[in-house]
């Protein structure tokens, strides 16, 4: 057929009027107008059925106005099949749906209207867990970003137990649609145990909407929700510091990590640390803001000693001094702590400062009229020219281990001590570790010479330089001993002796040395005979 065909075919059907009915209709066209025909007649039935669904609608209408009830005639003429296939694509009523999401968006709604039930909820929808939050944040603002948060943090987390590093669980939305799930840039990595959701409007997304454009407004984002949550845990250190002191044992370590590794908020990290102290029963935690609160008259240092368990610590001769004065000493247990406060340096002005460093600035410090007298100030001690003389006679004797002896008196009980200086001894420990685990053990990971002090008024140094002033070969030999094991017990107090198992061979000739004097009781023949008759038995049986 030609274009000339199919509007002559439109002409006829537009005169059809008194036709009725597809085959008069055809019958009325014509053969001429061939194929053009059955589409034209095609295309006309679907403006007819579309004018009957109108026409439809408003039938059904009329019915209702006039309260008519009953099946409906299809004014139409379209058919039951046809009803059918609409009654199967006819939508349920709302009320008749099932839901298949019931989790809601709680941040985008007042935090005063969400109930405890629902944050536990979704909490475990969260966390995939059976356990409700140990703490929440929800909170909205539009300044300095419009930001809907909603924090969680849980008892108890699985990285203790050593199964796998816990992985960001803070989702990224921007007006209730999900941009990146488990997103790594809306919180720090030593928040890692915080679960929860960000929502903010201010986020440029590209086109696919799985990324942000502007990484300078993720970072403000960062940054605000950062410290939002450090806020946040201040406050609860003070509205129930039990219940943050059981959330410090528990998630103490990641903060730890934060003041390491994070310095732009290592000050807030700070004020939420939490230690022993020497003033303190065992287990009571002290913050350093406390601690600061109770220094004493000309104390401008906050003092700490790292040691693997409290009894190490208090027995520890580097706490004997500020014992004496009545000075509080935080108590490090942890493996990082001194890595810690290495990096921390200093709270609100005061420097934290080790006990095992020289120049701990004691004598300006007023001694507490509770503190016990331990100074032994009336003690015989050694003079000047022998505390000098004993010290050239220890560096003679121990060559290449000791940099520097001197005499103090900052020693009440101990004989000796080593003054560590810029390195204590976890530090130490660690770099070792991490050298070995790297391959790279070396011999510059054995101890450079160190620093002794002696206590000139302990009764084992006098007696030791009694010694070492005789000439004859027996006391020089004993008095060796005896300087060489004082030096492995000045190292073993301060944490640096790698190997304790080498001090027991001269430890056991230390006791024989000691025992020597002892006289040993005679045996009668009859037990020589008996142990013979012993022997005989025991052959004659093998």
């Amino acid at each position: 057929s030609t274009w000339g065909d199919h509007r002559a075919v439109r002409r006829r059907l537009l005169l059809r009027v008194h036709l009725r009915g597809g085959g008069a209709r055809l019958h009325a066209l014509g053969g001429a107008a061939g194929g053009g025909a059955a589409v034209a007649l095609r295309r006309e039935r679907r403006v007819r059925d579309r004018r009957g669904g109108r026409r439809r609608a408003r039938h059904e209408d009329r019915r209702a106005a006039q309260g008519h009830r009953g099946p409906v005639r299809d004014p139409v003429g379209r058919g039951a099949h046809h009803q059918e296939v609409q009654q199967l694509h006819r939508l349920p009523h709302p009320a008749e749906r099932a839901a298949l999401n019931t989790v809601e968006a709680l941040w985008r709604r007042d935090p005063k209207a969400v109930s405890d039930e629902e944050h536990a909820e979704f909490f475990q929808y969260l966390t995939g867990g059976r356990q409700a939050p140990k703490f929440r944040l929800h909170y909205r603002v539009d300044a300095p970003m419009d930001i809907n948060a909603l924090f969680y943090i849980g008892e108890t987390h699985n990285e203790k137990f050593g199964v796998a590093r816990l992985e960001p669980n803070v989702g990224l939305y921007c007006r209730k649609v999900l941009i990146q799930a488990k997103s790594k840039a809306v919180l720090p990595e030593w928040l890692r145990f915080v679960h929860g959701v960000v929502d903010s409007e201010d986020l440029p997304l590209n086109i696919s909407r799985e990324s942000t454009q502007d990484s300078a407004a993720l970072r403000r984002l960062s940054q605000a929700c950062t410290k939002r949550v450090l806020r946040f845990l201040d406050e609860r250190a003070r509205a129930d510091p039990a219940a943050y002191d059981e959330f410090f044992e528990e998630h103490g370590n990641f903060l730890k990590e934060g003041a390491c590794m994070d310095p732009a908020n290592k000050a807030e990290i700070a004020k939420l640390l939490r230690f022993e102290s020497s003033a303190r029963e065992a287990g009571e935690l002290v913050s350093l803001e406390s601690y600061v609160e109770r220094m004493r008259d000309g104390q401008t240092k906050i003092y700490f000693l790292h040691a693997p368990t409290r009894a190490a610590a208090l027995a520890s001769p580097y706490l004997e001094a500020f014992q004496a004065k009545g000075v509080e000493v935080l108590l490090l247990h942890g493996n990082i702590d001194e890595y810690v406060m290495s990096h921390v340096e200093q709270f609100n002005t005061h420097p934290l400062f080790a006990v095992e460093n020289p120049d701990s600035g004691l004598d300006a410090i007023a001694a507490s009229p509770d503190a016990e007298d331990l100074t032994q100030a009336t003690a015989p001690r050694l003079s000047a020219e022998e505390a000098a003389a004993f010290a050239t006679w220890l560096k003679e004797r121990l060559p290449g281990k000791l940099g520097e002896v001197r005499a103090s008196d900052r020693l009440t009980h101990s004989p000796a001590v080593i003054v560590t200086g810029h390195e204590q001894a976890a530090v130490h420990r660690m770099m070792k570790q991490m050298n070995l685990m790297a391959g790279k053990a070396t011999a510059a990971d054995a101890l450079p010479p160190q620093a002794l002090e002696v206590n000139p008024r302990h009764d084992g140094v006098r007696r030791l330089w009694a010694l070492a002033a005789r000439e004859d070969d027996a006391a020089q030999a004993r008095a060796q001993l005896v300087a060489e094991q004082l030096f492995d017990n000045a190292l073993m107090a301060a944490g640096l002796l790698d190997d304790p198992r080498l001090v027991l061979p001269r430890l056991n000739a230390v006791l024989a040395a000691a025992l020597h004097d002892v006289d040993l009781p005679s045996r009668s023949d009859s037990e020589d005979k008996k142990d013979e008759e012993i022997s005989d038995d025991v052959q004659s049986v093998n």
